[in-house]
């Protein structure tokens, strides 16, 4: 048997970490319990992979992903979690509607020929299973979702509080330490 010794280079290549993001874009990655998009407009906005996303329940009970940008000058359109009936662009008050369609433009002379249907959110793909949303943000590298995940959050389960942070270390090494026991007595 041998041992790996993995390159500390690894942990630092801007390339490497660039080409890990692609990979985790067209992956499911867990983005929120269920239970935080309670009802129809609910909603959460934050940075995920580096890309700014809007997670939405629809009125039809859908959770849909989109890229947090207005079409016309990208500005975020949405800050945190709440419950709104639609979004609108802070920057020229454009306004998208839950399901990420273009609804209003204020002004709209000044967009001659414009078609709103083709002008709508950019959507990512959402998938609500076992009491959890998952967003593969960009072309998935399987065919399907998590077939074989159990529900791993009950239905009635109630999300009640939101605690997030960031901690300056790097990502792999988090991944890692998680998966082995013999830094506890050091580190805890």
């Amino acid at each position: 048997s041998s041992v790996w010794r993995e390159p500390a280079a690894n942990y630092v290549s801007p390339q490497r970490f660039e080409a890990e993001l692609d990979v985790m874009r067209r992956v499911p990655m867990a983005f929120c319990p269920s239970a935080a998009l309670p009802d129809p407009g609910s909603y959460i906005a934050r940075t995920s992979l580096g890309t700014p996303l809007l997670v939405v329940r629809g009125t039809d009970g859908i959770v849909r992903g989109f890229r947090n940008a207005c079409r016309h000058r990208g500005m975020r359109l949405a800050e945190g979690e709440g419950c709104k009936r639609a979004f609108s662009c802070p920057y020229h008050a454009c306004t998208y509607g839950l399901d990420g369609a273009l609804r209003h433009i204020p002004a709209v002379d000044g967009f001659p020929g414009l078609d709103k249907d083709a002008h709508g959110l950019v959507p990512v793909t959402a998938h609500e299973q076992g009491g959890i949303v998952f967003i593969t943000q960009e072309a998935p590298l399987s065919d399907g979702p998590l077939p074989d995940l159990p529900d791993l959050l009950p239905s009635d389960y109630v999300h009640f509080n939101t605690l997030e942070f960031d901690d300056k270390a790097n990502w792999k090494l988090i991944g890692e330490t998680s998966m082995e026991g013999y830094h506890i007595r050091a580190l805890h």
